[in-house]
């Protein structure tokens, strides 16, 4: 955001609530093309980041039409951090995914078509959180290889792969970091928008 205030040569807070209004946008188009949208194939998969600190881990899940590669659903929630500094440091213990998720499935249960596909890793988790938040689907669960060859999860895969290159705050190894959970939620919506092809302006 600093750099977009330097180009633009404006306040934070005008490109903060420019994004803000964008973000609501993306959220418009996106509830109306799940009106009409059907699928019988969605890929679910989560991706790793953090807020301020590596120490205060976040886990963003996702589905994706296995078809098309359009992006269904997202949520941002926090995750036990896996290390002791943080655990005992920044008391970052709570897990807000469960929740995240079954709103995630919620949000596009009405797109998924009777006794749809939902295809998942092999975390141990998903079936009871899918078993939740959804009904009459079939669920498989796929593994990508070890080795160079044919990715089963290809489409998740390279979903987060585009998101990580896309987003400087997504990237592995970056300076940039994310500050609020509210905010990396608009980035995502701003993301949605491109990946889909919704007109915001």
């Amino acid at each position: 955001m600093r750099r977009m205030v330097a180009l633009l040569e404006c306040s934070p807070r005008t490109v903060a609530k420019k994004i803000s209004h964008l973000a609501e946008q993306s959220k418009v188009h996106h509830a109306e093309r799940m009106k009409v949208l059907r699928t019988t194939c969605v890929m679910i998969d989560e991706m790793e980041t953090f807020m301020h600190s590596r120490y205060k881990q976040l886990s963003v899940p996702m589905v994706v039409r296995v078809k098309t590669g359009e992006v269904l659903g997202f949520g941002v929630a926090r995750k036990p951090c896996n290390q002791p500094r943080g655990q005992i440091k920044y008391k970052w213990t709570a897990d807000d995914r469960p929740q995240e998720f079954h709103q995630m499935l919620r949000a596009i249960e009405p797109a998924l078509t009777p006794g749809c596909t939902v295809i998942t890793d092999g975390h141990p988790s998903y079936g009871k959180w899918l078993g939740k938040g959804l009904a009459n689907y079939q669920h498989k669960q796929l593994q990508s290889p070890s080795t160079p060859g044919y990715d089963p999860l290809f489409a998740i895969n390279l979903t987060f792969a585009k998101m990580r290159n896309d987003l400087a705050r997504l990237g592995r190894k970056t300076w940039t970091t994310t500050k609020t959970i509210k905010g990396l939620e608009e980035h995502l919506w701003l993301w949605v928008a491109w990946t889909n092809g919704y007109r915001v302006g």
